[in-house]
């Protein structure tokens, strides 16, 4: 919660509680997926990126935007096997993957915020 608020965001998963609910849901919560589209969408400004990720509407194209995660996560060159390898049906349906995703997604913003600050 303390990183996505340091990071600028201001979504409605700045509430322990909503957090918690979307991370249940992962992929089919609007408020999840629209979390991890903004950090997306903040690291891509802040380097050079050719994937993106679009947000789902309820939960909508689930498949899609696990396509567009993974692509991102390679891209990104995450560590986090769980995310990143496997059946793609498979990735993100437990609560600790969905967590993992905002802290990788999260730290990786951080990094190239204070990067660019020291520029």
């Amino acid at each position: 919660l303390d990183a996505l608020e340091a990071l600028g965001y201001e979504g409605p998963l700045l509430d322990e509680e909503a957090l918690t609910k979307a991370v249940e849901k992962g992929l089919s919560s609007t408020e999840f997926s629209a979390a991890c589209s903004w950090l997306c969408s903040e690291i891509k400004l802040l380097c050079d990126m050719e994937e993106s990720i679009t947000a789902t509407e309820d939960g909508d194209d689930i498949e899609s935007l696990q396509l567009e995660i993974s692509g991102f996560l390679k891209e990104m060159s995450c560590p986090y096997s769980a995310l990143t390898s496997g059946d793609l049906k498979d990735r993100l349906n437990k609560s600790e993957d969905c967590l993992k995703l905002l802290l990788f997604l999260s730290s990786e913003l951080q990094a190239l915020q204070i990067a660019k600050s020291k520029k």
